[in-house]
Order: structure tokens, then sequence, then C-alpha cells
């Protein structure tokens, strides 16, 4: 994107893209710093190895029974994920936080990721289009 506001700015204005340019080497600079690689890599590593234990960390603290859309009983946890409100992608500092998440069966978050439901306010349309419970909106805290 920066590199398209260089090529536009270069016909324009000489002082724009002499800042545009500077800024282009520092966001290169950061994304290809090793210390930071390092630190993105391990964070990375902590969430791979965290999340499959979001389902059980969050249906215990909150002694969760039931699909938290659709009030279903949970009978046995294979049928029920952990779905993430804010997605990994779009908030991964939130991504190993159980409060980050929902409860809801399989088929459901199934048809969320087949939807590319990915923030908080797409989850809380997809309730309200589907007339599931927006009962756990009240209690996530942005």
């Amino acid at each position: 994107m920066i590199e398209a506001r260089i090529h536009i700015s270069s016909r324009r204005n000489q002082r724009q893209n002499l800042y545009l340019r500077y800024v282009h080497q520092l966001v290169e600079y950061l994304i290809y710093h090793p210390t930071l690689r390092d630190y993105h890599n391990l964070y990375a590593d902590e969430v791979e190895r965290y999340r499959p234990q979001l389902k059980k960390s969050r249906i215990e603290h909150y002694k969760i029974t039931q699909c938290e859309f659709t009030g279903e009983c949970i009978d046995n946890n294979a049928k029920v994920e952990f779905a993430h409100i804010d997605s990994v992608v779009t908030n991964p500092h939130k991504a190993i936080s159980i409060d980050n998440g929902v409860i809801i069966l399989k088929n459901i978050h199934s048809d969320m990721t087949r939807k590319h439901i990915h923030t908080f306010e797409d989850m809380l349309d997809y309730c309200i289009e589907n007339n599931y419970s927006i009962l756990w909106a009240d209690n996530y805290v942005r």
C-alpha cells in the first residue's frame, strides 16, 4: 500500500514522496528485524500450544453446560468448540484469552468459519440473523 502511495506521490509532491520512502524503509526494517521476528515466533508458538486448551478452560472456568448460542445442553464436549469472538488473525493479542470466545456447537462454528465471521460485530450480526442468544455479548470486554 505504501509503495502505491509512493508511486502516486512521485508525480505530485517530492517532500511527501521522501517521507513515504522513509516510512516504507522503516516498516521493512521492522518486519524483517530478527529480534522482532523472534518475539513474533515465540508468541505464535505459545498461541498454538494453548489454543487446544481454550475450550476446556472456558467450560471449566465458567461452568458452561450448554451451547452459548442455542442453549442446547452439552452432554458431550466433543460436540462443541471454542469459537473466537475476535479471530486470531484480526486480534492475535486476544488469541489465548478464554474471554475472547464462546462455546458453541461444531456445526455453528463451521458455518461461521465458512462465512468468514472474524469480529465481535460479525458474530453479533450472525447471532441476530439466526435468532441465537446474544447474552455472550453482554459479558464480552473489548
